[in-house]
């Protein structure tokens, strides 16, 4: 899980520097490669706190991780993780309107 977590921080960067690097040239960017990054970059908080979760409840340390471990951190997780992205989204794009 945490080299998961550290490959989709990685790809979140790449992304960025793609994005970012199109803004300069063209002035527009790729806005696909932004949302998919700002995805990636969740998915990695997610993923690190996953572990810090399991390693709390004593799972991967005392017991073996289970199929119902990462299924319950799933279903508790995901739904916040899913409202961050869309948040983060809304708060960028609504702080970008203020300034034209």
């Amino acid at each position: 899980i945490l080299t998961a977590g550290i490959v989709c921080a990685a790809g979140s960067q790449v992304l960025f520097f793609i994005h970012y690097r199109c803004m300069t040239l063209d002035g527009i960017g790729m806005y696909s490669f932004y949302v998919l990054s700002k995805l990636l970059q969740v998915a990695a908080k997610f993923l690190l706190m996953s572990v810090l979760l399991l390693v709390a409840q004593g799972r991967c340390v005392s017991h073996p991780l289970e199929h119902q471990d990462a299924r319950q951190l799933l279903m508790v997780l995901g739904p916040f993780c899913l409202l961050v992205v869309v948040l983060e989204l809304w708060g960028e794009l609504s702080t970008s309107r203020t300034y034209t």
